[in-house]
């Protein structure tokens, strides 16, 4: 399955933002939460927030998680009073020696150097040439000299850092095999995102109609009575996009990650399952759209939180236990 994925990049000196090219239609989780449109003054050559609607107005490109002038100057969203103007720029993951120059360039942290050479191993061991990486590059970018940072919280240079994946695919994967597999089928009706900060775990259902995994193979095969078999299984697959956001504080010793939060929206879920004593033999397929959001505690506001813990930084990403199989989002 195709995958996309979109990064924003800021950093003290250099505002960058690097995206793979989002699928048409398809929309960000971070652009589903952000305002559709904003207005904004031209003051001393930076976009300001503008508090009257007779401002500069800007329309959200979904896809990037930034805004669109009239003009076509684009601005990214700094959880300041100030936008950024950034242009795009598209790389293809099977490119290895464009990439490189990009991380070079850009001096992109460790973490997120892994994350996108990940990507592009991927894309090329799947021979995938469809894969990109869209880079949004600030219009003019600050130089050496000057102080500005991506913002600031309680008087220390903060940055964020998003990585926004679309399209992801866990590929089926055996969740129960064997004897017991009935049994589980009978119990199991969703699944839950763990997470650290939860004050309870959100929870996705494996099916429509809030269907056990049994009762999705009874309304499919018409049978009612099955004996366990040695070689009964079922498995699940689902598809989703995320927000990855890296916090960074820099107390005057350099950047320190202070934590990192998640934004993770489910879009479809197949299950099947197969038991071999049933009268025919079959296996049930079920396709369940859920269209779920489910974001950690600290997205939208991760400052106060990275600036608590930057000394022992905070992983608030989601995973998922679901039978003999662990998915980590």
């Amino acid at each position: 399955m195709r995958k996309f994925i979109v990064l924003l990049l800021a950093f003290t000196m250099l505002f960058t933002t690097i995206g793979y090219a989002s699928p048409g239609e398809k929309e960000s989780s971070l652009g589903d939460k952000l305002q559709k449109t904003i207005y904004v003054d031209l003051v001393d050559g930076k976009y300001k927030v503008s508090s009257k609607d007779n401002g500069l107005k800007a329309t959200m490109l979904k896809e990037y998680g930034v805004y669109k002038l009239k003009d076509g100057t684009l601005l990214s969203y700094t959880g300041t009073d100030t936008y950024q103007k950034v242009e795009l720029l598209s790389l293809a993951l099977t490119d290895t020696n464009a990439i490189q120059e990009a991380i070079i360039r850009y001096g992109l942290s460790e973490e997120i150097k892994n994350d996108i050479l990940a990507q592009s191993a991927q894309a090329i061991e799947n021979n995938n040439q469809n894969a990109s990486v869209s880079i949004v590059v600030p219009s003019q970018p600050m130089i050496l000299a000057q102080s500005d940072v991506y913002y600031t919280y309680n008087g220390k240079p903060m940055k964020d850092t998003t990585l926004f994946y679309f399209g992801l695919d866990s590929g089926f994967k055996y969740i129960k095999l064997g004897y017991s597999t009935k049994d589980f089928c009978s119990t199991t009706y969703n699944f839950a995102l763990v997470g650290a900060g939860f004050s309870a775990y959100p929870v996705i259902a494996v099916g429509s109609a809030g269907l056990s995994l049994l009762e999705m193979w009874i309304a499919f095969t018409k049978e009612v009575s099955i004996t366990a078999a040695n070689e009964d299984y079922t498995q699940i697959c689902w598809n989703w996009d995320k927000s990855d956001k890296y916090t960074y504080i820099d107390l005057g010793s350099g950047w320190q990650l202070g934590c990192v939060t998640q934004n993770v929206y489910i879009n479809t879920i197949w299950t099947k399952t197969y038991f071999y004593r049933g009268t025919f033999n079959t296996t049930s397929l079920d396709t369940y759209n859920p269209r779920t959001t489910v974001t950690s505690p600290h997205f939208y506001n991760p400052a106060p939180f990275a600036f608590q813990n930057v000394s022992n930084p905070i992983n608030e990403r989601m995973s998922t236990n679901i039978g003999i199989h662990t998915q980590t989002y």
